[in-house]
């Protein structure tokens, strides 16, 4: 499972990892466009740590995910984990503006990703007004 500490100053830019690793794999568009949005220096995470971090992200749920398109109850129980680490307000916008501008980056929106972007809207009370 992925290792959630409380003291993980990466916790955003994991919880962007795993929704881009959603859809079962990372594409290069959706990596050219957080590099257009200086997503990894916004998030003080390397582009080839948040390439670990999205490798441990399909390792651990993406694989399955994109099979499924849907969260499973113990992938929810480890993403609420993740989501809960991010506690500023900020920051939970950023990467949410972030992971709708990445999953969108291919031109299509697979169900997985979907699933995985709507619990953490919901999760965060974020509405998607507030997104755009």
């Amino acid at each position: 499972m992925i290792d959630v500490t409380p003291s993980d100053r990466h916790s955003a830019a994991r919880v962007l990892a795993l929704i881009v690793g959603a859809n079962g794999s990372v594409k290069d568009c959706e990596l050219k466009t957080l590099e257009s949005l200086n997503a990894f220096e916004r998030l003080d995470v390397g582009r080839r740590q948040f390439l670990r971090l999205a490798k441990e992200s399909l390792d651990d749920v993406g694989q399955s995910l994109s099979e499924r398109g849907h969260l499973q109850p113990v992938d929810v129980l480890c993403f609420n984990e993740l989501l809960d680490q991010v506690r500023d307000r900020r920051q939970r916008l950023l990467v949410c503006r972030l992971a709708a501008a990445v999953v969108t980056a291919d031109g299509r929106v697979c169900p997985a990703e979907r699933s995985a972007y709507e619990h953490m809207l919901a999760r965060w009370r974020v509405s998607a007004s507030q997104v755009s």
